[in-house]
């Protein structure tokens, strides 16, 4: 459940057009409005922690977090042209 949560929270991070302010994570989509509503404000804190540790988001100097693409990219399967 927790590396699943962890992947939902990266990709959905991922999406987003800029950094976002940890507060407002939990409101980046409905999809992680309802996986963290039931949860406290440390576990999110605990999830993004881990995520910046295995170097997929990055926190900056503001205390906002943002994916780094470029590392998520290199796993996704290139596209077969038709």
């Amino acid at each position: 459940e927790t590396g699943k949560r962890r992947r939902d929270l990266l990709l959905d991070l991922s999406s987003q057009p800029a950094p976002v302010a940890t507060a407002a994570v939990k409101e980046i989509s409905p999809h992680m409005m309802r996986l963290y509503a039931p949860r406290s404000q440390k576990t999110l804190q605990r999830d993004l922690e881990a995520l910046r540790q295995m170097g997929l988001v990055e926190v900056g100097d503001d205390g906002r977090w943002c994916a780094r693409t470029e590392i998520i990219e290199a796993f996704v399967p290139a596209r077969r042209l038709p």
